[in-house]
């Protein structure tokens, strides 16, 4: 088999393997009545946390796809920690550290921060 023909069977797997994830998270979902964020089809929302679709920005650059959004709610910071450690590595995002993923080239980054008396968390997902 030639080189070329092995990489286009090794992309189409990998997109395959990526549609099947953002179904499952949106089948997910429907089921479990959770949000996504806008702009990155399978992060989810916890339950309490709201997205302010205002806030956020999307675009596409050469190096990859850069998305920054903001959700807000009446939530504990270990919840959003546990929700996200137990929900994310089943979309095939791997854990770096708390609040710190990546999958497939990107990487996405919460900060979770008090915004007068409720808890605001910041997504940025980059290119790795």
């Amino acid at each position: 088999m030639s080189r070329s023909r092995r990489v286009r069977r090794l992309l189409i797997a990998a997109l395959s393997s990526a549609c099947l994830a953002a179904a499952g998270a949106r089948a997910w979902a429907a089921d479990e009545g959770v949000a996504f964020l806008t702009g990155v089809e399978d992060v989810p929302l916890p339950p309490g946390l709201v997205e302010d679709r205002t806030a956020g920005i999307a675009f596409d650059t050469a190096e990859g796809r850069i998305v920054q959004a903001l959700a807000t709610g009446e939530i504990a910071e270990r919840d959003v920690r546990d929700f996200y450690a137990a929900t994310l590595p089943e979309l095939g995002w791997v854990m770096v550290e708390p609040f710190l993923y990546r999958r497939g080239g990107e990487q996405l980054r919460l900060d979770v921060a008090p915004d007068n008396g409720r808890l605001a968390v910041r997504f940025s997902l980059s290119p790795q």
